[in-house]
């Protein structure tokens, strides 16, 4: 089972909103030696794997569970709190945002 799945099923047993918080860089690894690719940015990239989350979730578990995404430039734990209010992580561990 993926975190996404995890996080879904404790957030309908818990009956609460679950927010999908994406960290990025604000650089991106550029390699010189191949000139013609342009990577994607790095927000762009949290950006489609919050909406990629976001379909996954409405497919397997419809419309019924409140979910906001967000995409935050900066360290992982820096930008949980960006979540709002009272974290849960999965895994059972609370952390105050």
């Amino acid at each position: 089972m993926c975190r996404v799945d995890y996080a879904c099923l404790e957030a309908v047993r818990s009956g609460a909103e679950l927010v999908l918080v994406a960290p990025y860089q604000a650089h991106s690894s550029y390699n010189p030696m191949t000139p013609g690719y342009q990577p994607k940015p790095p927000a762009e990239m949290a950006d489609a794997a919050l909406r990629a989350a976001v379909a996954h979730i409405r497919h397997h578990y419809g419309y019924t569970l409140q979910i906001t995404a967000v995409s935050e430039q900066g360290a992982r734990l820096k930008v949980l709190p960006a979540g709002g209010g009272r974290v849960r992580l999965p895994g059972g561990r609370r952390s105050r945002g």
